[in-house]
């Protein structure tokens, strides 16, 4: 995130207009570097909506089986000891049951799919994050008194390691890269653009830390019974307020997600519609152009439906294949290879006595880097000037060096190949069973 934020600031000083990420990569390495970005944004908010999708349906089929007195568990063929099937009527018996959520609650999200401003995202944004930090803090605390109830003693099945896991996870992780895509126009937007840099490091360590401390908690308190979407272990008792509480909270996560799947959806509308909807198209009659605009939108969640319903076979698995494919080359890859292209070469060229070539005259004495300042006449000093998208831009020192961009993009094409290979191997070889209700006697 620090190099996308010090290669922007770079081509500024250097009067460039940069409003995206995908203009830095138009400008290091032409079409194909904007291709490239935009492939792995679209990739990975689609990616985002299909595992939204299954999350959804995951979590309301939880909490039928929940309120008709059971808990979900894997069709495995066996009724274990203190255990029997619930006998739900019609399709909510049906071992299918998730798949008829997906196809009937999706379709009713297409309409807010057609919001065309970000704007109004403002209050359901709002909302979907109140819900989540109640029913964070709900889970914690429940975490928590479950662990001094037993006197902090482990879950069985507890492993401290596994190879497999541990390489499929790696896909997964950068999905808390997902918003590298909106890091530039959150930079436009901000009164001080250069704080951002600090907030991004603290916004980063501390979401890094929270998520290592829940999830470390949930599999402490679960262990093998830890399902891939950890809502979905909270009906095994233990839980505050009792099963009402657990349900309520299902039913809040649930709602965070269907209120910010439209916002997850538009960044990959906002690329997809100009390819397929060419400007020139509708020249009469804007009405056509707008509904054309909706079947667009439409068709593109009904193929996130399609692939949630394929990939609900093994949804960490699926996870990970979307991370890999969408966020590691936006967070490991493309940052340092644009970087090297674009700041690190000047740098080894200053480095060496290379002249390095001039900035636009529009930019003046502030658009000089700092590895320029030895060109620049005594008694000059880098000041703060508004850049060209009303950003200021100073002779601030860069991050980074060719060498450590090389190591850092090597990594994460590395990292690329592993973890899609490691995540459909491991979705051929995983032994998937639906869902059944049982009732614990």
């Amino acid at each position: 995130l620090l190099l996308v934020l010090n290669t922007a600031r770079y081509l500024r000083q250097h009067g460039k207009i940069i409003n995206s990420f995908g203009d830095v990569g138009e400008i290091a390495f032409g079409c194909f570097g904007r291709v490239a970005v935009e492939a792995a944004i679209v990739t990975s908010q689609l990616g985002f909506c299909t595992a939204y999708c299954v999350f959804v349906a995951e979590n309301l089929q939880a909490i039928i089986f929940e309120v008709s007195g059971g808990i979900p568990r894997p069709a495995d063929g066996e009724i274990h000891h203190g255990e029997r099937l619930c006998k739900l009527p019609w399709i909510l018996g049906d071992e299918k049951l998730v798949y008829y959520i997906i196809a009937a609650v999706m379709p009713i999200m297409a309409p807010f799919t057609w919001t065309r401003q970000l704007r109004y995202f403002a209050c359901t944004n709002m909302v979907a994050s109140t819900l989540v930090v109640l029913a964070v803090f709900y889970m914690f605390c429940s975490f928590a008194a479950q662990l001094v109830e037993r006197h902090f003693a482990a879950a069985p099945g507890i492993v401290l390691f596994e190879t497999r896991g541990a390489l499929v996870y790696l896909g997964t992780a950068t999905f808390a890269f997902e918003g590298i895509g909106v890091l530039l126009p959150l930079e436009r937007s901000m009164a001080d653009p250069g704080k951002l840099d600090r907030v991004v490091c603290w916004t980063m360590s501390s979401a890094c830390l929270l998520q290592v401390i829940f999830a470390g908690t949930a599999y402490f308190v679960y262990g093998a019974a830890t399902t891939s979407i950890v809502t979905i272990s909270l009906g095994r008792g233990g839980m505050l307020g009792g099963m009402v509480a657990v349900e309520l909270v299902q039913l809040a996560w649930v709602l965070e997600v269907l209120l910010t799947l439209p916002l997850q959806l538009f960044p990959a509308v906002h690329i997809l519609e100009p390819l397929l909807l060419p400007r020139n198209l509708f020249r009469r009659r804007r009405s056509g152009l707008k509904w054309r605009k909706n079947i667009v939108r439409c068709g593109l969640l009904f193929l996130c439906m399609l692939v949630a319903t394929v990939g609900y076979s093994s949804v960490d698995n699926l996870v990970a294949l979307i991370g890999a494919l969408g966020c590691v080359p936006l967070a490991l890859v493309f940052p340092p290879l644009f970087h090297r292209a674009l700041v690190s070469s000047c740098s080894d060229a200053a480095d060496a006595g290379i002249q390095p070539p001039p900035p636009f005259p529009s930019v003046g004495l502030a658009g000089l880097l700092e590895h320029q300042q030895p060109h620049l006449p005594d008694g000059a000093s880098p000041v703060e000037v508004p850049g060209p998208n009303g950003i200021e831009t100073s002779g601030r020192k860069g991050i980074g060096g060719a060498t450590s961009d090389a190591i850092l993009g090597g990594s994460g094409l590395l990292a690329v190949i592993m973890a899609t290979v490691v995540a459909v191997v491991s979705w051929i070889n995983n032994d998937f069973h639906l869902q059944e209700c049982v009732l614990l006697t």
